[in-house]
């Protein structure tokens, strides 16, 4: 078997925050790290708290301090769900490290445009951060915070911005590589899921490979090998095989979607509230042409973060319902008996519809990303009602 080790890069990068993906328990050193990690952002995220809760915050301030509060802590949270999720991970590493990763295929292709939009609002984000002093000429924060020690001197202001800055980087990274990391999981399976569609719809077609034959007799799920595979027709081996694919790539989708689970459920929550709390904060200041620019990125990375995970879902779901379509296309009517009856039992599983769920309370795909988009609207105009 060949690998690409196509997730280099992710766990890379997790390591820096303190998320240890190896074979080998972590050490002593890197347990301290990661706590370390998390420690700081969720001090970082109780002290932005408190700021938003000080008297004399003005509403929209508090708006953007609650937009900044949830892209930290959030970051946090999904670092320590991938640390605690290590030996799931570690399984869809091994099974989906296959080569064709960086291959030109449309799926891959989609993935990588994807990948590499939202890193660049992430940037961008990161830069306009860091850039907030000079526009404003003084060394102060964008949003509210509060600070044990105070912040009357100009040395703690600067101590105190990189300390944020730093947070901040470490969240916009935390989110960019679990995110990517899990739709790279999805462009993967899909692959899996293309590749066992193209062998069926060949299904029939056993004259164009009549002396298609195993070399090697591989055992069963017991150990044994009574039926020779040499024994069999083309048609036999190839559905056997995809048979044997299906039932492989269903036990991934299925670690993918208990990893998922928690962290798709606070994405919905983060989402829809960032972008109520931006919307708010945008026609709280006045002109909205004037204060759209200003929130811009953090709104196209919030969108685009929540429509990778939809779309990735989505994506699961439309390439195993293609499993029953490329069946019934194939020429199985050419089959021998023993072919089509299993066909049937094929026909009858793939039929089902395959969902990833979060929480038992939505579903990852496109249709929940309308609905948040539907219900941020309708809180906004709720809100902005109130507080008129």
């Amino acid at each position: 078997m060949e690998y690409e080790d196509i997730f280099y890069r992710h766990t890379r990068l997790l390591k820096i925050f303190g998320v240890s993906l190896t074979a080998q328990e972590p050490g002593w050193l890197s347990k301290i790290y990661f706590a370390v990690v998390v420690l700081a952002l969720a001090m970082n995220s109780c002290f932005q708290m408190v700021g938003i809760l000080l008297p004399g915050v003005s509403p929209v301030d508090r708006a953007k301090g609650l937009v900044s509060f949830f892209v930290f802590s959030v970051g946090g949270f999904k670092i320590y769900v991938l640390q605690t999720k290590r030996k799931e991970l570690l399984y869809l590493f091994e099974k989906l490290d296959l080569p064709g990763a960086r291959a030109s295929t449309y799926m891959m292709r989609k993935v990588r445009a994807i990948h590499k939009a939202y890193t660049g609002c992430l940037v961008l984000m990161v830069f306009v951060w860091i850039a907030y002093p000079v526009l404003v000429k003084e060394v102060e924060l964008p949003v509210p915070y509060w600070w044990p020690s105070g912040v009357a001197s100009k040395q703690r202001k600067m101590v105190l911005f990189c300390f944020v800055t730093a947070c901040l980087a470490w969240a916009c990274g935390a989110h960019e590589s679990s995110d990517t990391l899990f739709l790279l999981f999805a462009g993967q399976i899909c692959r899996r899921f293309d590749s066992i569609n193209d062998s069926l719809v060949t299904l029939g077609r056993d004259n164009i490979e009549a002396d298609y034959r195993r070399s090697t007799v591989k055992p069963d799920s017991m150990g044994l090998a009574i039926v020779k595979d040499a024994d069999k027709t083309r048609d036999e081996i190839l559905l056997k095989e995809c048979i044997r694919e299906h039932v492989d790539v269903i036990k991934l989708v299925r670690v993918l979607d208990e990893v998922l689970d928690i962290i798709f459920f606070v994405q919905v929550i983060q989402s829809t509230l960032v972008c109520v709390m931006t919307f708010f904060a945008v026609f709280k200041l006045g002109d909205p042409l004037d204060s759209i620019p200003k929130f811009l990125p953090i709104l196209i990375a919030t969108y685009l973060q929540f429509y990778m995970y939809c779309w990735m879902g989505e994506e699961i779901s439309f390439h195993s319902d293609d499993l029953h379509k490329a069946v019934y296309c194939s020429q199985w009517y050419m089959c021998n008996r023993r072919v089509m009856s299993s066909i049937v039992v094929m026909e009858t599983f793939t039929k089902t519809h395959f969902k990833l769920d979060a929480g038992h309370l939505f579903r990852i795909g496109l249709r929940t990303f309308v609905l948040v988009l539907e219900q941020s609207f309708s809180y906004f105009m709720v809100l902005r009602a109130i507080t008129k």
